[in-house]
């Protein structure tokens, strides 16, 4: 290597990319048949941000040079590309290692290694854009890949929101090469909750299908299904419905069964003239939750990891009947057996978030109120008001809005009337109860939490 290459190196090494670019121009000056300076100038200027002078000195290259020759060099300067790639990829750097591989995608297009990397990359780098159609790419030339690397990618991707679909297309593509799918199952799965407080309902029920087919007696993909699938439509209720009936046919013990009629009077409540059908879901509904309630064989079966979804279901008492005071007494029973197991099957958390109570020192009460419908809802408007006549003086008031950020006019009230309490919060649940436990809350309220709910330790 030459003194000029070395100098230079030495400089991209420190990350002076303005410095080495001014000694390889000087290379070409003195040495201009030592390609290695073309390679670095073009490269250095590109991490510059110089892409257009970086592609004319590599072009400038190869001007009279042979279709062979070209061919070989173009392979020498992938090559360094590819290097330089993984070095940036290396120290975090994955906008300048997406930029370096977009451009060994111009001159090695069906590269389906530097395909995957550049997806990857790019979600690292949030960057990634549908209409680059590397996925497109990925999919047509369907190049294997190793399942870890599918996991890394996959669980990135989960991140965005919303979840590109055609990265589900693709990983549809990668399973039919991987031996075992059941961790790439696990992930998606985990991910589901997440999807449905950010509102992604079409992309989390493709989702929930394509799991459903590695895994066609999952009951409980079958209900994330029918959650879904209650988002979209008429149609989509309906699905919902039938999906209810195949978890409450295959269902063994009390707590699944109540969960499954819970989940068809949720969507027989919102499609028309059901009300009558509902009804006769109800009498099953009721008659589950005195058994699990009163009924000694529903103690000693009840499972505590399914007790525990219990803690969210009997809103439909006040749907259907006029009896608070038989109800409400009935449900709060049922509340506290949900609790209790809930409180079991977390000891270790709930246990730490007690201490932190028991060490607190400040006089200001802190008090939050964690719900999904902090937003143009009923209970939105109802809790304005209650939180505007809040003795805020007296104390400290934060509030935790379930699901992604939404442009609604009254959340955005909540927002600029909250400033930093107010935080937006997603599943899964132990994130959830973390941030509170790390804010300090001494008292939190929920309102309207449906699923999550049932998750929450106390």
């Amino acid at each position: 290597m030459t003194e000029a290459y070395q100098r230079g190196m030495a400089a991209w090494q420190e990350g002076n990319y303005a410095k080495a670019a001014f000694i390889y121009e000087a290379g070409i000056e003195s040495e201009p048949e030592q390609l290695l300076y073309y390679w670095y100038l073009g490269l250095a200027q590109l991490l510059q941000g110089q892409e257009e002078a970086a592609q004319i000195t590599w072009m400038s290259s190869m001007v009279g040079a042979s279709e062979l020759e070209i061919e070989e060099w173009t392979r020498e300067l992938g090559a360094i590309l590819e290097k330089e790639a993984v070095s940036q990829t290396e120290k975090g750097a994955y906008r300048n290692a997406w930029l370096i591989r977009q451009h060994l995608r111009e001159i090695d297009p069906d590269n389906g290694h530097n395909l995957q990397q550049l997806l990857w990359v790019s979600i690292k780098g949030k960057v990634f854009k549908e209409e680059d159609e590397v996925i497109a790419q990925l999919i047509k030339i369907n190049q294997e890949i190793e399942e870890p690397f599918l996991l890394q990618i996959l669980e990135e991707a989960l991140q965005l929101n919303p979840f590109p679909s055609p990265i589900l297309e693709w990983v549809k593509v990668c399973a039919a090469s991987i031996a075992d799918c059941t961790p790439m199952i696990k992930l998606l799965i985990s991910k589901l909750e997440s999807l449905y407080y950010q509102y992604q309902y079409q992309i989390g029920a493709d989702i929930a299908r394509f799991c459903l087919d590695f895994a066609p007696d999952n009951l409980n993909i079958v209900l994330q299904l029918a959650n879904f699938t209650r988002k979209l439509g008429v149609e989509g209720k309906w699905e919902s419905v039938k999906l209810g009936e195949r978890y409450l046919a295959e269902s063994q013990d009390l707590c699944s069964k109540l969960t499954a009629t819970h989940c068809i009077l949720s969507a027989l409540m919102e499609i028309e003239g059901q009300f009558e059908r509902g009804r006769e879901i109800y009498q099953l509904y009721k008659t589950l939750i005195l058994e699990i309630v009163e009924g000694e064989k529903a103690q000693k079966e009840t499972d505590l990891g399914l007790l525990h979804r219990a803690l969210i279901i009997g809103a439909f008492c006040f749907y259907f009947e006029d009896g608070p005071q038989i109800n409400r007494p009935l449900r709060n029973r049922l509340a506290q057996l949900s609790q209790n197991a809930l409180q079991s099957l977390m000891k270790e958390e709930v246990k730490q978030y007690k201490e932190r109570h028991r060490e607190r020192k400040t006089k200001t009460l802190k008090i939050g109120y964690l719900s999904e419908c902090f937003r143009q809802h009923s209970v939105g408007w109802l809790v304005r008001w209650l939180l505007k006549y809040h003795h805020r003086d007296n104390f400290e008031v934060h509030l935790y809005s379930v699901g992604a950020p939404t442009r609604d006019a009254l959340q955005q009230e909540f927002r600029a009337e909250y400033g930093d309490n107010f935080h937006y919060v997603s599943p899964p649940i132990i994130q959830i109860t973390n941030q509170i436990y790390q804010d300090e809350i001494d008292i939190w309220g929920p309102w309207r939490l449906n699923q999550l709910l049932c998750r929450l330790p106390s």
